[in-house]
């Protein structure tokens, strides 16, 4: 309890010839987990808890998959990802808007945004380091505070606001690695996780 932390279980056994199909129970006690099968025309995703078991999952789904399901279904993934626990990145994208309606600044802005979060992103997700969730939580609120206070005091955006969003996406993206270590699926390709994770949480983002 003291010391959350990610942990990946590899589990492997043998099924009847003519099985067709499995359930998944997930034992009540063992936190949450997200249960993702990989490949086919209709995978299966969910979330266990609480001693929940799956539906009837078919096996005839447990192809290998593509690069394009791979990519879509990160999409997905960064865009629940922010829906569900983005509520600082939403605040703060706000932010963004809320000092100019010229298109220009909020085009630059974003952009730098984007590149910050990214960035840290895929060198967190690499597991070149790892910074605890509910260490980088103060940080992202402070930074929205820090945004408003900034609309407030200033008349428009400058290359010293840029340089600042910049690093604020830096500071974001580092609290998006753990979701991302948590959900993503890097039996294929990291950068093809990575490109479409990075997309469904600037959808997200910028759609909404």
């Amino acid at each position: 309890v003291q010391l959350p932390r990610f942990t990946i279980f590899t589990v492997s056994g043998r099924l009847p010839d003519r099985a067709t199909e499995v359930v998944v129970t997930w034992p009540e006690g063992a936190g949450s987990l997200v249960l993702r099968q990989i490949g086919g025309d209709d995978p299966y995703t969910g979330f266990l808890d609480l001693g929940a078991s799956s539906p009837s999952i078919l096996l005839e789904n447990a192809s290998g998959a593509t690069s394009w399901q791979v990519f879509v279904s990160h999409v997905q993934l960064g865009f629940q990802q922010i829906l569900t626990n983005g509520i600082y990145q939403i605040l703060f994208v706000l932010g963004l808007f809320f000092l100019s309606s010229g298109m220009f600044p909020v085009i630059t802005q974003s952009c730098a945004f984007v590149l910050g979060f990214s960035l840290t992103l895929t060198i967190g997700a690499t597991g070149l380091f790892g910074v605890p969730a509910s260490s980088v939580a103060p940080l992202l609120a402070i930074s929205v505070v820090l945004i408003a206070t900034a609309n407030l005091v200033s008349g428009a955006a400058s290359s010293w606001r840029v340089a600042a969003v910049f690093g604020f996406g830096l500071l974001h993206g580092v609290g998006l690695i753990p979701a991302f270590q948590r959900l993503a699926d890097l039996s294929g390709s990291l950068m093809t996780a990575l490109i479409g994770f990075c997309l469904g949480v600037v959808i997200a983002l910028f759609a909404n």
